[in-house]
């Protein structure tokens, strides 16, 4: 434990909120699956490789009647996070400093186990111990979240390249010697990698620049500690057997649809089901799978081997989304919709369309289908679309194929408010996180939402007390002492200008905290 806890406490990992392990998710995957797993509003979670909370803090915060227990092998890590704990006045999380290999049996039951970021990079007999706390205290109905390095990707480009940087780092003493010695030999290679044409090179040479972008902790504990072992599905579906677990699905539902690898894929494991296990490792083959996020369970337990998307209607949905152009609701006509990250999807039927616009408007509101059934069909119908109006089947599929490539997001629980616009105030998990030099702050829905430097002078006044005049006025004279921050010229600005245009920036950064759900 100790030489593990020292290189953690000398570079930490981090922590930060794991969308994909949240509970809510979980709990929607759980029921798309047969289960009636617990909701996140009323639950106990335990995280192994909790680091600083950063994953659990916000789930606490948010869910005050649930339980949380968060347990990492870094005092110093642990530390930070009960700092944060401490600011928040959360009674219902506690974080444990330790070796997993101590952790009592008796701690359960858990409705949730979350373990991200830990099973490839932990000696065999934590690994085994991970499986069985696991398998001793997770609820009958519980859902298990484990990632893991996975093959054969991992293998491949980033394989080759852990081995390049254990090299260039073997004389180099501390773990920060190690990484600046890691460092330089990533500039190498990109200079090497840099005009290179073979296929091999170039690939190599997008793996350096994104490790050159990369912090620290994720440099040294992925690329250059000791352990980090990649698994096979199978090898890893026989570990979950020998602790009496079994899969349920992988977050990622798209990559168990033989669809998703294009048609020849598909036809060729139409002949026949065979071993489900052996076709999802053939599909890792094919996908070249380097990493996976594996929802578990009990042996026993009654589960769909494909979603049941008939329970669609029970979940809570939630979409970042806009239509790139005025959505066409009188006819079956392709529409492009982009989501949150950049990527485009095409939407077919007109009842769909209505109801993404309607998600995409309501963000971070969520919304059940069951809901937004009517209220999309109305839409349909005020356009002389009424002859769509009432493909309900047709919306329950697309919105299905829709969840399956992550457009819409899933949910056990809903979530209804709004925020006070006009004398606005940041939620107290941000606050507090921003005042103790967090470098983020975990959003409404869970995800990551950097702190820059303009963030960190407007959030002390974002106290529900000022309004957009008084909030401007008092940042002019820090923004006086770092005028960069509204770009290189500010520094010459009359008084006039240089508040037209803070006010501009405080608004867009309002418009996103607001978006985010992180005012109140």
């Amino acid at each position: 434990m100790d030489d593990t806890a020292s290189l953690y406490d000398a570079i930490p990992y981090g922590g930060s909120p794991v969308t994909e392990s949240h509970p809510g998710r979980l709990a929607a995957l759980g029921i798309l699956h047969g289960m009636r797993p617990a909701p996140a509003s009323a639950c106990r979670v335990l995280e192994l490789g909790a680091a600083n909370g950063g994953n659990l803090i916000p789930l606490a915060s948010r869910y005050p009647e649930s339980r949380f227990l968060g347990v990492d092998i870094s005092p110093g890590q642990v530390a930070s996070g009960r700092e944060l704990i401490a600011a928040l006045g959360l009674d219902n999380i506690e974080l444990l400093a330790g070796d997993l290999l101590e952790l009592a049996d008796t701690l359960g039951p858990f409705d949730y186990i979350l373990a991200h970021g830990l099973y490839s990079w932990v000696s065999v007999p934590v690994r085994r111990r991970i499986l069985e706390l696991v398998s001793r205290t997770l609820a009958p109905q519980g859902i298990a979240f484990v990632s893991f390095n996975a093959l054969p990707g991992w293998r491949g480009v980033r394989g080759a390249l852990r081995e390049m940087l254990r090299h260039f780092s073997r004389k180099a003493g501390t773990p920060r010697e190690q990484v600046a010695a890691a460092r330089s030999g990533l500039d190498f290679l990109i200079s090497g990698y840099g005009s290179a044409e073979v296929l091999e090179a170039r690939l190599l040479l997008h793996e350096c620049r994104r490790l050159q972008a990369a912090t620290d902790g994720y440099l040294f504990h992925e690329y250059l500690a000791p352990i980090n072992d990649p698994f096979l599905w199978v090898t890893f579906v026989e570990h979950l057997a020998e602790a009496g677990l079994v899969p349920i699905t992988d977050v990622d539902l798209a990559i168990a649809s033989p669809l998703a690898y294009g048609e020849t894929v598909a036809e060729t494991f139409a002949t026949g089901s065979g071993d489900p296990h052996e076709v999802a490792q053939r599909l890792d083959f094919i996908g070249n799978r380097s990493f996976r996020r594996s929802l578990i369970g009990h042996r026993g337990v009654a589960l769909a081997t494909e979603p049941m998307w008939e329970r669609l209607p029970e979940l809570e949905l939630i979409a970042q989304c806009e239509a790139e152009v005025p959505p066409e609701l009188r006819r079956s006509k392709p529409s492009p919709y982009l989501l949150a990250g950049g990527e485009r999807v095409m939407v077919h039927q007109p009842l769909t369309k209505a109801a993404l616009e309607i998600l995409g408007g309501s963000y971070p509101e969520t919304r059940s289908l069951s809901s937004l059934a009517p209220e999309a069909a109305e839409r349909v119908r005020r356009v002389g679309g009424g002859a769509f109006a009432e493909a309900f089947p047709d919306l329950l599929g697309e919105m299905a194929s829709l969840v399956v490539r992550g457009a819409i997001g899933v949910c056990g629980s809903g979530w209804r408010g709004g925020a006070d616009l006009v004398r606005p105030r940041l939620r107290p998990l941000a606050e507090a996180g921003i005042q103790l030099g967090w470098d983020h702050v975990a959003t409404l829905h869970h995800h990551r939402l950097p702190v820059d430097d303009f963030l960190r002078i407007l959030a002390p006044l974002l106290d529900g007390t000022r309004e957009l005049r008084q909030i401007v006025a008092e940042m002019v004279p820090g923004i006086r002492l770092r005028p960069e921050l509204l770009g290189g010229a500010a520094a010459r600005w009359s008084e006039a200008r240089l508040g037209t245009a803070l006010g501009k920036r405080v608004e867009e950064a309002l418009r996103l905290l607001g978006r985010q759900g992180l005012l109140i």
